[in-house]
């Protein structure tokens, strides 16, 4: 014989359990929703595979580990499971990589940001894909001979570096941020790859460049020079461009291309001493310089809004410093082509609209 209070108590487990299973329920369904909503949108999108004859696509890129998801995409063949025959040409600088894809005998071509911020203001034909990587490794570099022995000393001095190029924006900014009005040095505009020469013979006093150029630079020189890393925090975005004739012409081209560098992040993220090994051997890099660099490299597609706010910092320095002609600072939402990223990873695109 159960009492008055048994039984309330019964049949309030009773309703408990009642209200688990109604809720079990409700989850279930709006598991099987999420899940038939993207078995829809698979249907309505499925990833094609690719069995007719590959389609020709040639890149410009450095022979930089930024580059990685490039190399990475070449070796483990994902260009060919998306229907490209990818030719990976090499260049000093992304800045003459841009000039042939503006010539249009290249139909991609990686930048730092600040060569794809110039090329938009002096281009307007010039897009961004992604951001395929971001990097941390470009240096300052004195003698000690030249009478430097502190960041005070550059004053008055003459300093190399590629003009135009993101190693030319981090100098100004490293020398404002420390005192230094940019006019108080002379700049010598130097190639890329050939820093030691000018510094051995006097022609500058420091330079200001990244590596492997950089650690060429101080192997030569050892403790006969001070380094100082020039990029004080802010990452250097490593971005694919694209003209607009290429979406024009085969507009399929940039997402098979998104999808096989989405191939290759996966692969670094899911064999990370493979990835290295491969970026390594295509560079002939030796262990003690990866294992360097290697730390100051992430190689993922990205579009955030940091690099949007990088790109108009930039753009405020170019009009100051009459690197190109115009005057305006454009909408850079207008220059990235976030809807083929959204396809193929949508989780990489954050910028605010």
């Amino acid at each position: 014989m159960t009492t008055n209070q048994e039984q309330q108590s019964s049949g309030f487990f009773k309703g408990k359990n009642r209200w688990r299973i109604a809720a079990i329920g409700i989850l279930a369904a709006i598991i099987l929703i999420v899940v038939a909503g993207f078995g829809f949108a698979y249907l309505q999108n499925p990833i094609k595979q690719y069995t007719g004859q590959p389609e020709p696509i040639t890149i410009g890129t450095s022979p930089i580990e930024v580059s990685g998801l490039l190399f990475i995409a070449e070796n483990q063949g994902f260009f060919e499971d998306n229907g490209l025959n990818a030719t990976i040409k090499g260049y000093d600088a992304g800045a003459l990589a841009m000039k042939d894809l503006e010539a249009g005998t290249i139909d991609i071509a990686t930048s730092s940001e600040l060569v794809f911020t110039r090329n938009v203001l002096n281009n307007k034909q010039m897009h961004g894909i992604a951001s395929i990587g971001t990097s941390d490794f470009e240096y300052i570099i004195a003698r000690k001979d030249s009478g430097i022995a502190n960041v005070s000393d550059l004053k008055g001095k003459k300093i190399g570096v590629a003009r135009g190029t993101s190693a030319d924006f981090y100098l100004s900014r490293f020398l404002a941020l420390n005192g230094i009005n940019p006019q108080d040095v002379t700049i010598i505009n130097l190639k890329p790859a050939n820093m030691t020469e000018p510094l051995k013979n006097g022609e500058v006093d420091a330079v200001s460049t990244w590596d492997p150029y950089a650690s060429a630079v101080v192997n030569y020189f050892g403790d006969a020079v001070l380094v100082w890393p020039s990029q004080e925090g802010q990452l250097m975005y490593w971005i694919a461009n694209y003209k607009n004739d290429l979406l024009t012409d085969r507009p399929e081209i940039i997402v098979r291309f998104l999808r096989s560098l989405s191939q290759a992040e996966d692969f670094v993220v899911n064999h990370p001493d493979e990835a290295k090994k491969i970026v390594q051997n295509r560079l002939g890099s030796d262990d003690a310089y990866i294992d360097k660099i290697w730390p100051k490299t992430h190689l993922m597609l990205s579009l955030d809004q940091s690099l949007i706010l990088a790109a108009e910092d930039e753009t405020r320095w170019l009009i100051e410093n009459n690197l190109t002609t115009s005057k305006e600072m454009p909408n850079y939402l207008e220059y990235f082509c976030t809807e083929d990223l959204l396809v193929v990873q949508p989780e990489a695109v954050k910028i605010i609209r």
